[in-house]
């Protein structure tokens, strides 16, 4: 794996197309997040993912403030 890239395993909750694109509403245990992926993407709800994430390119916010972690 390429650096910058991590692996995570996360349950997807929900699977919302939007139409060129699908947002996923993930869970690792109590941490809920989203991520954005292709609209050929095979997800379905309450099914366990494993994520290939390059984490240069990820984006955190705060929940509460709404401001940029990283």
């Amino acid at each position: 794996m390429q650096s910058g890239w991590d692996r995570l395993k996360a349950k997807a909750e929900v699977i919302e197309p939007t139409g060129n694109e699908v947002v996923l509403l993930l869970s690792i245990g109590d941490i809920q997040f989203r991520a954005i992926v292709g609209p050929q993407t095979k997800a379905e709800a309450n099914e366990e993912l494993e994520l290939f994430v390059n984490m240069n390119k990820m984006h955190l916010f705060d929940i509460k403030t709404e401001e940029i972690i990283q």
